[in-house]
């Protein structure tokens, strides 16, 4: 990944709908990105971008536009979760990018804003492009996620 210097996972980004509307399970609906968690894979060392959005139709989509609105409280316990959840496996506890370190991790979650999510977003959908025609080419080294997609 260029922005935390390690390499991606197999999955361009994972899409956090964090809003209380329900959602069309396996259907396309419209939302609000408002911000970004990089997850870097404690066991695997990959990085895992956790993208947060919000349901257009969810009651509080009008007043949250970036996650600063969400609270501080909320977002603590988000972050607990994607710092431990893989630890009831017995893996590492995972770590996240942190733009503003020298190294550029931290232990504790560091929540990027909605404009940098949305380049997030962007940066993911061209990576997929790019593995979807590699795939379409046969031109991929390891399997993928996408059906068919193996070298």
């Amino acid at each position: 990944d260029p922005l935390t210097g390690f390499p991606g996972d197999a999955d361009p980004i994972d899409v956090i709908d964090v809003g209380s509307a329900p959602s069309p399970l396996g259907l396309v609906y419209q939302v609000k990105v408002i911000g970004a968690l990089g997850m870097i894979d404690g066991t695997d060392l990959e990085t895992d971008w956790k993208i947060f959005v919000i349901n257009m139709k969810d009651p509080r989509a009008a007043r949250i536009n970036d996650i600063a609105d969400v609270p501080p409280e909320t977002k603590n316990q988000w972050g607990l979760f994607w710092r431990f959840y893989k630890t009831a496996k017995g893996l590492n506890e995972n770590f996240f990018y942190d733009p503003q370190s020298l190294k550029k991790v931290n232990a504790d979650p560091v929540w990027l804003g909605a404009r940098e999510a949305r380049k997030i977003v962007l940066n993911s959908a061209a990576s997929y492009q790019r593995l979807v025609g590699e795939c379409l080419n046969r031109k991929v080294k390891k399997s993928y996620w996408i059906p068919g997609c193996s070298p």
